[in-house]
């Protein structure tokens, strides 16, 4: 009967995967994607219905046709309770599978076409919150919508100030990670040991003062994102630690013992220059490249004077909001004159070898 049904599928120009009973069609779906399960109701080692409940908990948007040769009203009625696309009766008739099969697949190709335009939308979206016409901005923009679907580490580069965890929060919104958790942390603002436990937790009695287990940010930000901001000021302990999460996903609890398991894309944000820094040994080699997967650099504005009217616009119109009054623009003249102040004491200060740059 498997075969024949095979066979009645392939004749219609589908590609068919058969299993022999429920273990093996378990097996099937935790290892490859499929459009439609047509699932026995009766099988040697288990009922179609286990079929059905591993899909509505794993992948809810699959379709699952139940056949049968009691097609009764009840069946019907559990079947679809349960979440059946749709049942088949046996002795089952090629035109009636044909339209089945039809109308399951489609339903699949407009779910799936569905999320990809959701994504697509919130990409640009969250892509356009970050203010800018020039076509360094534009490069910056096409970048995050390319990256931010995959699960690739991403480290952003670039002066302070330059909006590197909006870049890391448009990524986020524009994963498929976007309706989890977004977290981020301040490397540089927090000691070693507080970071240890901020990071990976601890458990009680770890230090003085850790009166209860505590989770860090690694265990809260499961199946979501977590931004290290200023990665580049860990100790090389530390790095030790984030590169086993970066490698197997897991880690140790300050004070535990059995390791822990996530599942986090981890984003990193520096304003330094971390190759630098593995020189001199103050940063790990293999660290850098798990954490510079995909590189991101976000000019400062004295590289893209453009954007100056676009940032004023924007700055003036939230003051405006906030006052609650009309907004207002700037002169021509005014702006003008204010680019070209702007333009000095960037210049003036993006010639110096400080860090610490006024834009």
């Amino acid at each position: 009967m498997r075969r024949i049904l095979s066979l009645i599928l392939q004749e219609s120009g589908h590609s068919v995967v058969e299993a022999g009973g429920v273990s093996q069609a378990l097996a099937q779906l935790g290892s490859d994607q499929f459009d439609l399960v047509i699932s026995d109701k009766k099988m040697p080692d288990g009922d179609g219905f286990d079929v059905l409940k591993y899909c509505g908990e794993n992948e809810p948007s699959l379709p699952v046709v139940i056949l049968t040769a009691l097609a009764t009203v009840e069946l019907a009625v559990e079947a679809m309770q349960a979440g059946a696309f749709d049942f088949i009766s046996k002795p089952f008739v090629p035109e009636v599978v044909t339209a089945v099969v039809t109308r399951a697949t489609e339903r699949t190709k407009l779910l799936r076409e569905n999320v990809v335009l959701r994504t697509e939308a919130k990409r640009f979206e969250f892509a356009n919150e970050i203010l800018g016409d020039s076509p360094a901005i534009f490069d910056l923009k096409e970048k995050i919508a390319k990256i931010a679907p995959t699960n690739a580490t991403v480290l952003i580069t670039g002066e302070t100030g330059t909006g590197k965890e909006l870049v890391a929060r448009a990524i986020h919104k524009g994963s498929t990670r976007a309706n989890e958790t977004f977290l981020a942390v301040n490397c540089a603002a927090v000691s070693e040991q507080l970071l240890e436990s901020e990071l990976f937790g601890h458990e009680k009695g770890a230090f003085t003062g850790a009166d209860k287990a505590r989770q860090g940010l690694f265990e809260a930000a499961h199946r979501g994102t977590l931004l290290l901001d200023e990665a580049g000021e860990m100790s090389l302990g530390l790095q030790a630690k984030l590169l086993r999460v970066l490698t197997d996903g897991q880690f140790l609890r300050v004070g535990a013992t059995t390791p822990r398991t996530v599942d986090v894309r981890v984003l990193a944000a520096t304003h330094r220059d971390l190759l630098a820094r593995v020189k001199v040994g103050s940063f790990r080699e293999d660290l850098y490249y798990r954490l510079a997967v995909v590189p991101i650099d976000i000019p400062p504005l004295c590289q893209r004077t453009e954007d100056i009217p676009v940032l004023v616009e924007y700055l003036i119109g939230k003051v405006c909001r906030e006052l609650k009054v009309p907004e207002r623009t700037m002169s021509a003249a005014a702006l003008k004159k204010l680019q070209n102040i702007i333009f000095r004491e960037m210049f003036a200060n993006c010639a110096t070898s400080s860090s610490e740059r006024v834009f």
